[in-house]
């Protein structure tokens, strides 16, 4: 009967780095009116866990997902297989009937080495979100630095806000409307992160920026498509996509303290100034493909 669902991640631990040690995450739920929500079951929740590689050699920060799987093509079979970051739900989940809860994941980070070796690094900063299904929408989304437990003052590589998809995107839904924070988005949508069907990047900053470019883009001005096979090998085609605006208004995605104008409509973050200071192949190369 909850109409709304406030979802706080009060802490993640990994118990030990000598022994198996899957993370251990507490969990707080109420609903509109501060009542505890009991009764969660783990298909209602999926868990993403991934660390924040610094950037280096020109290139920028990018998250690392610890849980990944491997995707085979069926609309194009003669593809090869693709690596992709992705969430779990199957580990214990306990219910403490007071609206908190626990969950241990089913994947040790660490000690991950298939289908892709993900080095654990605990002094990087860590981020775990939740995607709620089944009920309205929560995406808690819990940063820290595992080998001091710090949770404040840490890099967090904030390059575009939420806030500042909704000035158009009222809310930002997808992935059937229960991913509506960008904090989460990364967590998935990491660089390496690729479609088989299409063979398209599914990095965030790749792929949001060619599917705001849409029709605009070279390879579609030169008669090609940007097409995506989503969820169930569904086909997207972003080729008539017309970004509604000059496409260099970089500041009505991004803002940060050194490009902030009074016309900016984005909301500032701590990286919103890498379109300008932090310039990269990837994300350069998204537009101009």
């Amino acid at each position: 009967t909850a109409t709304q669902v406030t979802a706080t991640i009060t802490s993640v631990t990994i118990p030990s780095v000598t022994a198996a040690s899957p993370p251990v995450l507490e969990l707080s739920v109420v609903d509109q009116n501060g009542v505890a929500l009991t009764g969660l079951q783990s298909r209602n929740l999926s868990f993403t866990l991934a660390k924040l590689i610094p950037g280096n050699d020109g290139d920028s920060a990018s998250w690392q997902s610890y849980i990944n799987r491997t995707k085979t093509p069926a609309v194009f079979p003669a593809n090869a297989p693709a690596i992709q970051a992705t969430s779990e739900s199957g580990g214990t989940l306990v219910d403490h009937q007071d609206g908190t809860y626990t969950y241990t994941f089913m994947t040790d980070i660490t000690r991950v080495t298939a289908p892709l070796a993900v080095a654990y690094e605990p002094t990087l900063t860590h981020r775990v979100a939740i995607q709620f299904s089944g009920g309205p929408v929560a995406n808690p989304v819990f940063d820290w630095v595992p080998a001091s437990g710090q949770t404040n003052g840490i890099f967090s590589h904030e390059v575009v806000a939420t806030a500042s998809c909704n000035n158009c995107h009222d809310p930002l839904a997808l992935h059937g409307g229960a991913s509506q924070d960008t904090r989460l988005c990364v967590t998935c949508h990491n660089p390496g992160t690729t479609e088989p069907n299409s063979q398209q990047s599914m990095d965030l900053k790749v792929m949001t920026h060619k599917i705001h470019r849409g029709r605009q883009l070279p390879s579609v001005v030169a008669g090609g498509k940007y097409q995506i096979y989503g969820f169930r090998d569904r086909l997207h085609d972003y080729s008539d996509v017309n970004f509604p605006q000059d496409i260099n208004n970089c500041t009505s995605c991004h803002a940060g303290t050194g490009t902030t104008t009074a016309t900016a409509a984005a909301t500032v973050t701590s990286e919103g100034d890498n379109w300008a200071e932090v310039p990269t192949m990837a994300a350069c190369g998204a537009c101009h493909d």
